[in-house]
């Protein structure tokens, strides 16, 4: 398989984010973060947050995420790793936040563990990488959005590993992205050639989470995505049957184990922010 002509685009959806009326001027593009593996997209993104601090609730999205505060007389920097619950985060007002999303963390340059050892967890940037730069001070000072672009992407060498034998675990999580149905292992071994046992260890080592919690993930952002544009008055049993769920209490189920909200109350949420 040609890594350079394969190409995979599938946006997370972070709604308390993007389209939160307590923050202005969101932006966000999409970048080639890696091409020396499969799933090389991301998105850099950056959002203002307006005359009062707010909170907002990340879900989970099968990505990590970098996320610098530009105040420069105190930058502040966080990776969080790959997440299986919800995220939330105290944002200071009058302030920009500068980020970058990779649609895989696949060949990440950890300064000590693996990906496993940040799974639900939040750190600075310095603390997971080693860097010889203040990458946090350099981007808070940066003039603008695609100053700030440029500098991040000066630093991936200390970011990313470019020569790793990953392709198995590349392809799983492809065609994890690509199967809207109820995870099986069984599909696996007929796909890829594996034992569902190899699968399973191989994907848990480079992504950091099993193959069937990484596809409920995957899953969950098409239903979120779905939700957000149905009307309250929306018919969860339509989406349960297009997104591969048992039954409408399936979803409602393994939704709220992601979000702590049940579906439609989300909706509502999403709806009260956004206004």
């Amino acid at each position: 398989m040609n890594k350079q002509n394969f190409s995979v685009i599938s946006t997370p959806f972070q709604p308390f984010i993007s389209e939160n009326k307590a923050i202005e001027n969101y932006r966000e593009e999409m970048i080639c973060w890696n091409p020396e593996i499969l799933k090389r997209e991301g998105i850099v993104y950056q959002f203002t947050v307006k005359d009062a601090p707010c909170r907002v609730m990340l879900f989970p999205d099968a990505c990590v995420n970098f996320l610098f505060e530009c105040t420069p007389d105190a930058p502040k920097s966080w990776m969080s790793g790959l997440c299986t619950e919800p995220l939330e985060l105290s944002l200071a007002a009058n302030t920009t936040y500068f980020g970058i999303k990779p649609f895989s963390n696949i060949g990440l340059k950890y300064r000590n563990g693996h990906a496993s050892d940040y799974v639900n967890k939040t750190s600075t940037v310095e603390e997971v990488f080693s860097l010889t730069d203040d990458l946090a001070l350099m981007i808070s000072q940066a003039a603008d959005f695609e100053e700030r672009k440029k500098t991040f992407f000066r630093h991936t060498a200390e970011l990313i590993h470019h020569e790793r034998d990953t392709l198995s675990t590349e392809c799983l999580s492809i065609l994890l992205c690509d199967n809207s149905e109820e995870f099986s292992l069984n599909r696996v071994e007929q796909e890829m050639g594996y034992t569902k046992r190899y699968s399973e260890q191989l994907f848990k080592t480079e992504i950091g989470i099993p193959p069937k919690k990484y596809s409920r993930v995957i899953r969950f952002q098409n239903c979120l995505k779905e939700l957000n544009e149905m009307s309250i008055a929306g018919n969860l049993a339509d989406v349960a049957i297009k997104l591969g769920y048992y039954d409408q209490a399936h979803l409602i189920r393994d939704f709220k184990s992601f979000t702590n909200y049940p579906p439609m109350k989300l909706v509502k949420e999403l709806r009260a922010v956004s206004c």
